[in-house]
């Protein structure tokens, strides 16, 4: 539909000038002229117009990517993000979050920190009260909040979440708090390594309001106005509303905006440029929606202008939806800026395009030099393999995300361990375009981790040297003494025809107790430590060892052991022994098998030893390879560590109807 209106007067001096001009008279007769300007393909003005449409959604589309990017950055990382209110309410959180915390994101969401039903614990046990939680304080005091260690009591999984809590507080121009961000993470079992990065994907969507238009063709010769396209949708006018030519539509516009709109009119028509101003206009239900006019302008032969014809557009809902974009994109940024944990963005070759400033920290780099840099310029040579070869099976596609703790070199030199999880982020063709990675410095970890191992090394060693010790003390001491008591009571028998029977009895009793406990004595010393071990080697200790432990539990028990496996070093014997030893004590006390394998085989470079039941099995939370379980005793602790020091691997693998166990040792290479 269009519509044209009455001429707007011009001045005295361009009416003269445009006398001679022939002007259309009637509708038909425009509309006969545009048709043929465009069937003659002189559009320049339209391909103006559409270079600027496309900008105008090339630029909308950038904001989207980058929003949706850090939306992507939200929610892939691996720590619980939360921003909430001034009010401590969730506004927002990942699903890292809602993991961490029991509960689903949208529980989360709207719930405060004054919730009755948070059940939350200091690390004495005691309770934590809402005022005294990270965010609270962080809006109490307007101060960041760092490494609060709380305990949340998970009460659906039946458990309780040490966690450690940052909350940063963003304040407004006015010193107000506008949100705080809150990040914690897992720091249970000294943060268990985890099979796999939680998978993540984009979980908003974020909807680009398209806006419709309003066609026009403004002649400038009659000052004439046709409308055309949806301006009943767009400001609800009719087309007798809009009957009035330019007149009528200056009523339209904003009274603040007026003078504006009338001097970019006067500029395009002194300097014959486009026509681009954005500015509100009433609608017919009293609204002022902000639009975009673009327009552009035909010239005659002579040069002179005789009509712009440009379209505008209804931007209120984008530009409100860039705002929220930008809004959105700050927001995300500084969650991004102010985790307490390192988080880097890196593209395809390994470069880094975005870095935290706690990764910065981390390795001593600040931002601008990090960007001239890849991930492997700063690892430590000894870790670069690995890492490049984690990336690369990342970016193969043979993994979606891996977990390692590296090694990187410090500008000041300085080596740091971290714990690195990185996955991919994809573009809108599902193509990987970055790696996204959560970085936490491990460094004391690793350090108690050494200290803790050189100290169960230590503790081993005490162990087995007093076991030695003792038996030792047992055989050549107590034993004797007891052996000495038993020859004086077999002198004490010559005169037993001396004795009333009661006596006799007493006697006769006594040397039994005496045998019986020299017997104890001698199998309690070699149970500490078998001389034949140290004298004959590990086959012959494990026969006579294995041949008391069937007669003692009843629980046959098959000995294979490789005829070339000759004699170790004392260490790796005695580690072997004691793993076969506690394997059967398991065996005793816990599978209810009533039978058992034991396998020792030697190859190059290497001993394995295989111990095999035909029991109940072990509990879940025991099988996971390795026999580092939550619930793992002292036992299997004993045995891994024992594996450790010789340079082992020690696997236990609980199968229908039985339980493996498996410990592979280097042999040194002075005896292979």
């Amino acid at each position: 539909m269009s519509i044209r209106s009455e001429a707007w007067p011009l001045d005295s001096d361009n009416a003269r000038r445009l006398k001679k001009k022939t002007v259309p008279s009637t509708r038909k007769t425009a509309v006969r002229t545009r048709a043929r300007r465009a069937n003659s393909g002189g559009r320049p003005g339209r391909s103006r117009l559409l270079s600027d449409n496309a900008e105008h959604r090339r630029t909308q589309l950038s904001l989207h990517e980058s929003n949706e990017r850090f939306r992507s950055l939200f929610q892939a990382v691996g720590v619980g993000l939360l921003i909430c209110g001034p009010s401590a309410e969730i506004r927002m959180c990942n699903q890292a979050a809602a993991d961490l915390l029991g509960r689903s994101e949208a529980e989360l969401i709207g719930k405060t920190s004054y919730d009755p039903d948070w059940w939350i614990i200091h690390e004495d046990g005691s309770p934590c009260e809402a005022k005294d939680r990270p965010v609270p304080r962080a809006i109490a005091t307007r101060q960041p909040v760092h490494d609060a260690v709380l305990g949340v009591l998970r009460t659906r999984r039946g458990d309780c979440m040490w966690l450690r809590v940052d909350a940063q507080p963003r304040l407004d121009p006015d010193g107000n708090v506008a949100e705080v961000i809150c990040s914690f993470s897992d720091i249970n079992r000294q943060r268990r390594a985890l099979d796999t990065v939680t998978a993540w994907k984009n979980r908003y969507d974020a909807a680009v309001l398209a806006s419709g238009q309003i066609l026009y063709d403004w002649d400038i010769i009659t000052n004439e106005v046709v409308y055309a396209g949806d301006y009943g949708k767009i400001l609800g006018y009719s087309e007798q509303d809009l009957a009035g030519g330019l007149a009528r539509f200056m009523e339209l516009v904003h009274p603040r905006d007026c003078e504006k709109v009338q001097a970019e009119i006067r500029r395009v028509l002194a300097t014959k440029e486009p026509y681009r101003q954005e500015y509100r206009i009433r609608a017919k239900d009293g609204r002022y929606p902000l639009v975009k006019n673009q327009g552009y302008f035909y010239l005659d032969d002579g040069g002179n202008l005789i009509r712009m014809v440009g379209f505008i557009s209804d931007i209120t809902e984008s530009r409100r939806a860039e705002e929220a974009l930008r809004a959105s994109e700050e927001r995300f940024r500084d969650a991004f800026a102010h985790c307490a944990t390192g988080m880097l963005l890196v593209d395809l070759n390994g470069s880094f395009v975005e870095a935290n400033r706690a990764y910065s920290e981390i390795t001593g780099y600040a931002h601008s030099e990090l960007k001239s840099l890849t991930f492997l310029d700063i690892t430590h040579p000894e870790d670069v393999d690995r890492s490049k070869q984690a990336f690369e099976r990342l970016l193969d596609g043979e993994v979606p995300s891996y977990v390692l703790e590296k090694r990187y070199v410090r500008k000041d030199g300085g080596v740091v361990w971290a714990r690195v999880s990185s996955t991919f982020l994809r573009d809108s063709n599902n193509q990987p375009s970055h790696a996204v990675a959560i970085v936490e410095d491990v460094t004391e970890r690793k350090r108690a981790e050494e200290q803790l191992a050189a100290l169960s090394r230590r503790l081993l060693r005490v162990q087995d040297e007093e076991r030695r010790r003792l038996a030792r003390e047992l055989h050549d001491s107590t034993a004797q003494s007891i052996a000495a008591m038993c020859m004086n009571l077999g002198v004490l028998g010559e005169f037993e025809h001396l004795l009333d029977p009661t006596a006799r009895k007493a006697l006769s009793e006594c040397l039994e107790i005496g045998e019986q406990c020299i017997r104890e004595l001698r199998t309690f010393s070699y149970l500490l430590h078998p001389p034949v071990l140290d004298d004959v080697g590990l086959s012959s200790a494990l026969k006579w060892y294995v041949e008391g432990f069937v007669q003692r539990s009843r629980i046959e028990v098959g000995l294979d052991i490789a005829p070339d496996l000759g004699r170790l070093t004392r260490e790796l014997e005695l580690t072997l022994f004691r793993v076969v030893q506690e394997s059967l004590t398991n065996i005793h006390r816990h599978s209810g098998s009533r039978s058992a394998v034991i396998r020792i085989l030697r190859s190059p470079g290497e001993v394995l030893l295989q111990v095999r039941d035909y029991g109940r099995g072990m509990p879940g939370s025991l099988d996971n390879g390795n026999g580092s379980g939550a619930y793992a005793g002292v036992g299997i602790a004993g045995m891994r560590e024992r594996a450790r020091q010789v340079g082992g691997k020690l696997r236990i693998h609980s199968r229908p109807g039985g339980t493996d166990v498996e410990m592979r040792v280097p042999i040194p290479a002075q005896l292979d």
